[in-house]
């Protein structure tokens, strides 16, 4: 008996003493009731969407960011949660959105846009409306810490965006709502170019606004939401809308859209395509 109890010890010494050569990574599997932990493969090591989204996003952050960690944290976010082969499972906040119609909408929870924002922002586009999301940044950022209760903290510090930025963006994201923006061309739905609509970090609408998003006020609203969404493109693309690429690259592209490919009509050249590289 004493042998067979040395002859177990060492076994089991043995067993755990062996390295761990797995990268863990964390389920995606939308059926699991929890995030658990799993090896990553080859494939997903070398070319799942969210590695290539990340890359992109490590290009383009020191272009326009410098060596900022916050804003590769939170560009990260915007651009690539959600993606397959993200660390962290949760929804991109882009899930949240509303779809663009086809065609412009007739629905009073859409608000039009103004003519001036359209000309200076949108070359291409007649038209562009907006739709708050169906979560707010609150409900968002509480979701992604549910989602990151078991994630190792070496992943958590790394992808975890809202550890990265200030309590004070948290204070004003916590206040209000992304939101949706569709912008057309002659009654049809731009998809790519310039002029296409992008989504917002800051909901902002102009005319009435949804009860629900009366607390944040749309003098606020507007605030923010130039700071988040429309400086950038102000400071950092002088010449807009050249480079309006990166721009979509670092967070704001559109979700993707079942309608044909169309960039808008520009009454000079009749076309925007010229701003296809």
């Amino acid at each position: 008996m004493k042998w067979l109890s040395i002859g177990f010890f060492l076994f089991s010494l043995a067993a755990f003493s062996q390295p761990d050569t797995q990268i863990p990574v964390h389920s995606t599997n939308p059926n699991e009731g929890s995030p658990s932990l799993r090896p990553k493969t080859e494939n997903e090591l070398s070319s799942s969407p969210f590695l290539q989204c990340e890359k992109s996003i490590s290009k383009l952050v020191p272009k326009y960011f410098g060596k900022s960690k916050s804003h590769f944290s939170f560009q990260l976010m915007l651009a690539c949660s959600g993606l397959e082969g993200d660390p962290i499972v949760r929804k991109g906040w882009k899930s949240y959105l509303p779809a663009c119609p086809a065609e412009p909408p007739r629905s009073g929870d859409w608000k039009s846009d103004k003519d001036r924002f359209i000309s200076q922002f949108h070359i291409c586009a007649d038209s562009c409306y907006r739709h708050s999301a169906k979560r707010s940044w609150q409900e968002i950022i509480s979701e992604e810490k549910k989602a990151a209760r078991n994630i190792p903290k070496n992943i958590l510090r790394k992808y975890g965006w809202f550890k990265m930025i200030s309590s004070e963006e948290i204070s004003i994201l916590n206040r209000h709502y992304p939101g949706q923006q569709c912008c057309y061309s002659r009654g049809r739905l731009v998809t790519d170019g310039p002029g296409a609509g992008t989504p917002d970090v800051i909901f902002m609408a102009t005319g009435l606004t949804p009860k629900r998003l009366k607390r944040t006020g749309p003098l606020r609203a507007a605030l923010f939401h130039d700071r988040f969404d429309v400086e950038i493109i102000k400071e950092k693309f002088s010449k807009w809308p050249q480079d309006w690429q990166d721009y979509w690259n670092l967070g704001w592209a559109p979700l993707a859209s079942q309608t044909e490919k169309y960039w808008g009509y520009d009454s000079l050249n009749h076309s925007c395509e010229r701003f296809q590289n």
